[in-house]
């Protein structure tokens, strides 16, 4: 019973991290109640049904997010209670950030928008340019951060292999241009 529990758990927390393309993570501190129950309904208030809040375990966690993020081990993310807040859109994320930041019990840890990590700053920039800006920027920084990987693999290795390769072919060919 337990096991099925935890798969349940396992697969609704990979659910959420895959439906939302903005993802807050966030540690609370000391919620009673009362807290959850006013914080769910402003969260409600201010988006509507475009945001979701998942409180879940920090070991489950740190599990989908591994799966999640592919790339970074983000266990350091995960200290203490955490819940994530799932944003649908971006209409409402300002009046959401304003929101999330005006809680005393509630500490920002970071932000998953469209699978990249953004720390506090970043989200602070986003939400004072103009949003297609941004999303360009972050996608130019991808196109970019992948180009210099695939040439830096390709720069330390193959030239100094081609070098080699040109050394031996002309000293084949003078050796055989030179024995005759």
């Amino acid at each position: 019973m337990i096991n099925n529990k935890k798969k349940i758990n396992k697969t609704k927390t990979e659910t959420f991290l895959n439906e939302f393309p903005i993802i807050f993570l966030l540690q609370h501190n000391n919620f009673t109640i009362k807290d959850w129950f006013d914080f769910r309904q402003k969260i409600k208030e201010i988006s509507g049904h475009n945001v979701e809040i998942l409180n879940v375990k920090n070991s489950l966690l740190k599990k989908s997010l591994l799966i999640f993020n592919n790339k970074d081990n983000l266990d350091f993310l995960c200290q203490g209670p955490n819940l994530i807040v799932g944003c649908k859109n971006e209409n409402k994320l300002k009046s959401i950030c304003n929101f999330l930041n005006s809680q005393s019990k509630l500490q920002f840890i970071s932000c998953f928008y469209k699978k990249k990590l953004l720390n506090h700053l970043d989200i602070e920039i986003y939400l004072k340019t103009t949003r297609s800006i941004y999303s360009e920027f972050i996608q130019t920084l991808d196109k970019k951060t992948h180009l210099y990987s695939t040439l830096q693999h390709n720069l330390t290795l193959h030239p100094l292999f081609w070098v080699k390769l040109n050394h031996v072919q002309i000293f084949e060919y003078l050796k055989q241009h030179l024995q005759t």
